[in-house]
């Protein structure tokens, strides 16, 4: 894997990696041998953060909200064109934690599984902003289907160590050191 990540003096930044291998998430839900991040970059306690933040809100609104006998819990995003959005999860509690992934756009907790009581989170992963509530009662309203309209990027904030005259930035779960290429700017 070849990674760039140039930083620049008026503190933008872009990132870009290629891979061997088809691994990195795309849009339609196929894999890319590449991605690309751009963003703003400062220096706080000694730890690099790369980041973007989005210039509009995303929205979403409430479609439908039900009682469904046929499932203990339901929610259902969907885009306006109608596509599952990939960085949103259902948290449980005031911590929005534990996390349940909406796959394909749905989590649905069949009936013999049951579910505690209690609020809800529909929470965007890139910077856990909380954006629905939903209140799971006894026999009350336990389906929801919401529209999500996305902000124009998903917001992000690495945090990259410096180690002497490297640079460590994240990859999935791990992370990559990258040292200055000589002649390089």
């Amino acid at each position: 894997m070849t990674i760039t990540l140039r930083l620049t003096a008026d503190r933008h930044f872009e990132q870009h990696m290629v891979a061997d291998d088809a691994m990195f998430e795309a849009e339609g839900g196929r894999l890319s041998h590449e991605t690309s991040l751009k963003g703003e970059w400062r220096v706080e306690n000694g730890a690099l953060h790369l980041f973007a933040r989005p210039l509009r809100e995303p929205r979403i609104s409430l479609l439908e909200a039900r009682r469904d006998p046929t499932v203990a819990l339901h929610v259902e995003v969907r885009t306006p064109k109608g596509q599952s959005p990939s960085d949103l999860y259902v948290g449980e509690g005031e911590d929005a934690n534990p996390r349940s992934s909406l796959d394909d756009g749905v989590l649905t907790v069949p009936p013999e599984e049951g579910t505690a009581p209690g609020r809800r989170w529909i929470v965007r992963n890139g910077d856990d902003r909380r954006l629905a509530s939903l209140d799971v009662t006894p026999d009350g309203i336990n389906s929801w289907r919401y529209v999500y309209e996305p902000s124009e990027l998903e917001p992000f904030d690495q945090r990259s160590l410096f180690t002497g005259d490297a640079v460590v930035v994240p990859l999935g779960i791990a992370g990559a050191v990258l040292r200055r290429v000589p002649g390089e700017p």
